[in-house]
């Protein structure tokens, strides 16, 4: 079998020769190409190089390209046939297909990508045909070996099975248990989360897209209406995923309520602050990496058009939209709790005026770090992009719009984080 590193080769038969400059300064790279303008001169190239896909065009003065095709049938049956053309003439379609074997029709002028997506598609059907002759090859060879060792392994086997069995139906019921708790807790989380009615009574419009990487997450959002004017909003990360994610989120919660809600905290830089030496004394040991990043904002409402908000991040920033710009504010470079650099450094607040119809976001590093199969992070800039694009839309419409374009980057790809954001509109 050939190596799957090395370029395949491609024939070209046009008898226009700027088209078969054009297709080899195009294709070089990819593939060893051969061109030819006339189909005596492709035969000769067939006859002396290991051809995989072989291109020709349809109209042509000494012979068609399906009448072409037709002739390599009986001594290159593997090679992969395809025709160019500029003619939609559906008889010359249906004889290509029915005599030349052919594997695809694509009319001129064709699309360099499209070609090449094609020609790719059109190689990895051969590498399989091929693969499945080789294994055809040997599978006789290896059967009698098989066969013997089948013999001598079936009691083995039949009592692997028995046992294997056994433990199947009982790692399910653990798992069936394992997942119930899971759900359980995950329905617990939930009603952690505050309901977005009881945020809209404070907002205009709520936007919440929240996707945990697990059943549960790590990360949460908080909500407080402290008084008619006044409101606090959070988005955490916290560290991990899954069930020990969705234990910091718990403790989280439990902190933000403490000093907002309980002892009436209402500087966000203060809050932070608090709640950093609160864990760090009381939960985190000096030695473990630990901890949460953290978006909070106090909201104060100075009349029915305008607002003053107060900001601090841990390690998390701010969106926020107003006339049409979207201005971001850093959050500080100290995380809460947990081993870091700047573990004694301060938490810097910033305090901005908005106006009705003005949004704000914030949100977790899941979403920048969501990558595709090409490793390529989503990152801040095309997020930036996306809510700039969107920011007009509903809260129902943009979290589509926001979902689908995340969807169509990463495709298949898992994520490797939860993913959290809200935005609020004034």
């Amino acid at each position: 079998m050939s190596s799957s590193t090395k370029k395949a080769s491609i024939l070209y038969l046009d008898d226009e020769q700027g088209n078969l400059d054009i297709f080899r300064i195009s294709f070089k790279r990819e593939y060893n190409v051969f061109i030819a303008s006339e189909p005596e001169e492709a035969f000769a190239i067939l006859e002396n190089n290991p051809i995989d896909v072989v291109i020709t065009d349809q109209q042509m003065p000494t012979m068609k390209g399906t009448e072409f095709l037709q002739k390599t049938l009986e001594k290159y049956p593997d090679l992969i046939r395809i025709i160019l053309t500029g003619y939609a003439d559906v008889s010359v379609v249906v004889d290509a297909i029915n005599k030349c074997g052919i594997y695809k029709y694509i009319t001129k002028p064709y699309e360099r990508d499209d070609l090449k997506m094609t020609i790719d598609k059109a190689l990895e059907t051969l590498r399989v045909k091929r693969e499945n002759i080789w294994l055809l090859e040997n599978l006789e060879k290896n059967l009698q070996e098989l066969e013997q060792k089948y013999y001598q392994q079936l009691q083995e086997t039949r009592e692997y099975a028995r046992r294997l069995e056994k433990q199947k139906a009982e790692i399910a019921n653990i798992n069936k248990k394992n997942r119930l708790s899971i759900h359980y807790a995950s329905k617990i989380q939930q009603a952690l989360l505050p309901k977005a009615d009881k945020i809209k009574r404070f907002f205009s419009d709520f936007l919440e897209i929240d996707v945990p990487r697990d059943v549960v997450s790590g990360d949460f959002y908080w909500f407080a209406q402290t008084s008619e004017n006044e409101a606090f909003l959070a988005v955490v990360d916290c560290t991990g995923h899954g069930v020990p994610g969705a234990f910091m989120s718990i403790i989280g919660h439990n902190e933000l309520n403490k000093f907002i809600k309980e002892r009436a905290y209402r500087e966000p830089r203060e809050i932070l602050e608090t709640i950093h030496q609160d864990l760090s004394k009381n939960l985190f040991a000096d030695d473990t990496p630990d901890g949460m990043d953290a978006a909070l904002c106090r909201f104060e409402k100075i009349d029915e058009e305008n607002y003053k908000i107060a900001f601090s991040g841990a390690k998390r920033p701010l969106f926020v939209i107003q006339d049409n710009f979207l201005i971001e504010i850093a959050g500080s470079r100290k995380s809460i709790g947990g081993l870091q650099i700047y573990a004694e450094g301060k938490y810097e607040q910033h305090t901005l005026s908005l106006k009705k119809g003005d949004q704000v976001y914030l949100f977790s590093d899941g979403w920048a770090d969501v990558a595709n199969e090409a490793r390529e992070k989503f990152g801040l800039k095309r997020l930036k992009e996306l809510i700039l694009r969107t920011h007009t839309f509903s809260a129902e419409e943009q979290k589509i719009a926001m979902m689908q374009e995340l969807a169509e980057f990463k495709q298949d790809t898992p994520p490797r984080d939860d993913i959290l954001l809200v935005s609020v509109r004034l």
